[in-house]
């Protein structure tokens, strides 16, 4: 059996030898393609940024981490070191304080689901003997700088050094695979998500695009500017009102949040918000139902999860999900979806036309997926210019799935009855003694197919001017 110490040296040769051979000028690559990324679900399922306690643990480091000198960053939560401060721990004080994303044995909701809120009660009343640190990333080992050491080469490290570790210090395991299966999985769980990380890349601090969050929902921090009382009563605490700064600074309201506000929350919101009243609204034209709240100074922020941005720039079914301690009130702002370096001078269309009207958008298209209609709609729409390029000027056939892919399914060369929108009727001269061919040709044609159940388009070798020399494939 190996021992801790030679399994040490062994890992140690091995990432001091990768360490070396790697330059420090390591850049991330261009695209990060499903192959080389992993997924981290017990990261995703808390979404939180690392947190580490400065209490003892219930159990001892395991042997192979005792004699180590670790630097660790802790991001923040009650009792724990500020977001940003660096420490470096002897053998001594080792187990103190681990790096890792926390998840939970006994702190899990009535659905059996992670609770954000249990976690930081448990920080809170320093019951922290439930809690389990999921580690699952390591940037310095014996002496060696191990930043600039792949992340798959620096988690087989981890792994090997937590090999003897307790039940409550965990290795957090990765699942590679498409992104939308991990995440659909996910999802289905009741998750809130997961992380993606770059196989290949190196260790960089702050915000990167070698990890990236995938949501189930959409979830950001707001800062409460003031409370309502509950309905009916001059006590408790029946919604936060929150908002968000914009780009001058300005604090815009974005809605009231009331879900999630349980008892002890609500007795710990209202100890915290007392010594921040003040007598005026913090938000800039403040909307009408933040009327008769309590405001308060623009200091706390809350954790939200919510479904969606309405076009007023509220929140739609908003959840408190705790509050955050590790940044300042004045960094928050509405967190937009971005592309991941974006081709020079492209542009993606995400949103249908606004009249363009889908029926039954909620229809699963493909049941071993998912999938519905309203997706592949829009996924029509995000190709549209792809697909095009080979629709144009070419007579196609359309299959249709009105009952699903698992239905049954038929074939369209002519229009029956009606117009489709966008599709076009060829020279009636193309199919002598028949219907006309059609052709789809431009980008309303193609969301019209899509609103009508198209699911594959079968074009022809031959172009609209020359239909009796078509082109055979070069084999």
């Amino acid at each position: 059996m190996r021992t801790a110490k030679h399994r040490s040296k062994k890992v140690r040769s091995t990432v001091g030898r990768a360490a070396l051979g790697r330059q420090a000028t390591t850049q991330p690559s261009e695209r990060l393609d499903e192959q080389d990324l992993c997924f981290d679900l017990s990261e995703g399922a808390v979404l939180q940024q690392a947190i580490a306690s400065t209490r003892d643990l219930v159990h001892e480091a395991p042997p192979a981490l005792k004699q180590r000198i670790w630097l660790y960053r802790a991001e923040g939560s009650a009792g724990a070191t500020k977001r940003g401060n660096v420490t470096c721990l002897d053998s001594k004080s080792l187990n103190r304080a681990i790096q890792g994303v926390i998840q939970r044995h006994n702190l899990l909701g009535d659905d059996g689901l992670p609770d954000f809120g249990a976690l930081q009660n448990a920080f809170d009343s320093a019951r922290t003997k439930d809690i389990t640190f999921h580690l699952f990333d390591l940037m310095h080992h014996d002496g060696l700088d191990l930043r600039q050491v792949a992340l798959v080469e620096r988690r087989a490290l981890l792994k090997e050094l937590l090999t003897d570790s307790p039940e409550s210090i965990r290795f957090s395991e990765a699942f590679a695979g498409a992104p939308r299966d991990v995440l659909g999985s996910a999802c289905k769980l009741g998750l809130e998500g997961i992380m993606g990380k770059k196989k290949d890349a190196p260790y960089v601090p702050g915000r990167s695009t070698d990890w990236i969050k995938l949501k189930c929902l959409q979830r950001q921090e707001f800062v409460v500017g003031g409370w309502t009382f509950q309905r009916g009563t001059k006590s408790g605490i029946g919604a936060l009102l929150v908002g968000v700064h914009a780009a001058n600074g300005d604090l815009l309201y974005s809605g009231n949040v009331g879900s999630g506000l349980s008892g002890k929350i609500v007795a710990q919101l209202l100890e915290k918000l007392a010594p921040l009243a003040t007598t005026s609204s913090p938000f800039k034209g403040a909307a009408a139902e933040a009327r008769g709240a309590n405001w308060v100074k623009p200091q706390l922020i809350a954790e939200v999860a919510f479904t969606e941005w309405t076009k007023a720039g509220h929140v739609r079914h908003p959840v408190f999900r705790g509050l955050r301690v590790d940044k300042p009130a004045k960094t928050i702002v509405r967190e937009l979806p971005h592309h991941l370096r974006p081709e020079p001078g492209s542009v993606v269309q995400h949103t249908l036309p606004a009249k363009f009207r889908v029926t039954n958008p909620e229809r699963v298209i493909d049941p071993s997926t998912g999938i519905t209609k309203i997706e592949l709609v829009r996924f029509y729409g995000l190709v549209g210019p792809l697909i095009l390029e080979h629709l144009k000027g070419r007579p196609v056939s359309l299959v249709r799935a009105p009952a699903g892919i698992t239905g049954e399914l038929f074939f369209q060369k002519h229009l029956d009855a009606g117009e489709i929108p966008g599709v076009r009727q060829l020279d009636p001269a193309l199919s002598p003694g028949h219907g006309q061919l059609l052709e789809v040709a431009t980008a309303q044609g193609l969301l019209s197919a899509a609103q009508l159940n198209v699911v594959e388009f079968h074009t022809w070798n031959a172009v609209k001017t020359a239909i009796g020399k078509p082109r055979t494939p070069e084999r």
